[in-house]
Parts: structure tokens; C-alpha cells; sequence
């Protein structure tokens, strides 16, 4: 974990608590239930036995830790909503989450506002650490432990087709935002390739997060699907 987030989360809890608060409230945003359950689920198991074992290590300089757990279905609009919430309501020192680049997007800009850290744990979207940073604005309070999209669609094509030579790339995403920016992505890392046949895109689909269970296996040109991003 980034260090220059904890201290940011220290500070946070200094001032919004004081220096007599008997806890220390962090707010966890993801989905919990919808299309991406399962790694909101895996993501909040997660945050929980951390925060377990910290408290019965005795805490953060003596105080425990309380989580405020929302659900944002993976939906920008509850995201904004849980923001608000957590900002105002619950007055929060530190968010953890997000799974899906939309909502961070989405939401961030709240925490940002009122000087609030956010360690984003799964989504992947380039843009997210880059909406505030310096020096169009003070400081930058939007962290992540999850690996940037900026390096992933490489290594990814660099698997698919320099290790496994595989020479009918076809992209599988949704129609999100995020699926259509590790689209763009996906390309532009194939286009790099220098062998011409590894260029040629068999096939592009976009569809909504439902409908992606209902493609395995799905044949184009008579060729079966080599390279997803899913």
C-alpha cells in the first residue's frame, strides 16, 4: 500500500475524528450483487480480514477500525449516490474499492473534493488515477493497487501472440466505458505487432455485461475466438 496514502488516511482521521475518536471509519464500495458480484464479493472478503486482523492486533495507534460497506451494483449513478453518502454522512476517512471503472470515474471526484483518499483495489482503467493530478489541482487523492490498463492490453498481446502465436486475435468486451477504452487499447497493442498477420482483428464484440456467458465459445468465420478481453 502506497505510503503517502496511509499517511493521507492519518491525517484524514486526525482531523475528521480528532485526536480522541475511539475509531476509525473507512467506507467500501463495490459490487455486491449484479454482473460483477463475485469480485465484489472476493474484493470486500478481502478488505474484512484485513481489517480483522488489524483490530485484534490492537488497531491503528489504538483505535479500531469501522467499516461503512455499500453497494454500488455496479452502477454509476448508485456510485455517485454512496459517494455523497459516505462523504457527508458517514463522514469517512479513507474509501477502499471500486470495481468498475465507470463508477470510479463516476464517484471519485467526490472524495477528491474534500480531500478524502481513495485506494481503488480492482478497477483497472487507466484514467482513474489521472483525473487530479498536479498541478491543474493541489494534490492527488486517488490511489491504486490495481495494475493500470496503461501496461495490461501489452503484456496481454505479448502472450497471445509472441509466446502462443496465435493468428485470429478476436476482442470480446462490453459496451461500457471501460470495455470500449480496453478496446481502443487492445488494438493499438496489436497494431505494434510486427508480424502483419497478427494485425488482422478477426472480430470485435460488444455487448452488454449480461450477454457475456452467452458467447463461449463463439465461432466467427468458422474460426474460434484466440484473444478476449473480457
Amino acid at each position: 500500500m502506497s505510503r503517502v496514502f496511509v499517511l493521507a488516511v492519518m491525517a484524514g482521521t486526525m482531523l475528521t475524528g480528532g485526536s480522541f475518536a475511539q475509531t476509525i471509519r473507512i467506507g467500501v464500495e463495490g459490487p455486491f450483487t449484479g454482473p460483477s458480484a463475485s469480485i465484489g464479493g472476493s474484493m470486500r472478503d478481502g478488505v474484512q480480514l484485513a481489517t480483522t486482523e488489524i483490530n485484534k492486533a490492537g488497531g491503528i495507534m489504538g483505535r479500531k477500525i469501522v467499516l461503512a460497506e455499500r453497494d454500488d451494483q455496479s452502477r454509476d449513478d448508485i456510485g455517485i449516490q454512496i459517494a455523497q453518502e459516505l462523504t457527508n454522512g458517514e463522514k469517512v476517512v479513507a474509501m477502499l474499492g471500486f470495481v468498475d471503472t465507470s463508477v470510479a470515474l463516476a464517484a471519485q471526484h467526490f472524495y477528491q473534493e474534500v480531500e478524502i483518499p481513495v485506494l481503488t483495489i480492482v478497477a483497472t482503467g487507466a484514467q482513474i488515477t489521472g483525473q487530479f493530478v498536479p498541478p491543474a489541482f493541489k494534490a492527488n487523492y486517488i490511489f491504486r493497487t490495481a495494475l493500470s490498463d496503461a501496461i495490461q492490453p501489452g503484456l496481454i498481446v505479448r502472450e497471445a501472440i509472441t509466446r502462443q502465436k496465435l493468428k485470429a486475435p478476436a476482442i470480446l468486451t462490453d459496451n461500457s466505458e471501460y470495455g470500449q477504452t480496453a478496446r481502443a487499447a487492445i488494438e493499438t497493442a496489436l497494431a505494434a505487432q510486427r508480424d502483419d498477420a497478427s494485425r488482422r482483428v478477426l472480430a470485435i464484440v460488444s455487448i452488454g455485461r449480461d450477454g457475456i456467458a452467452r458467447l463461449k465459445g463463439l465461432v466467427v468465420e468458422n474460426q474460434r475466438l484466440e484473444l478476449n478481453w473480457l
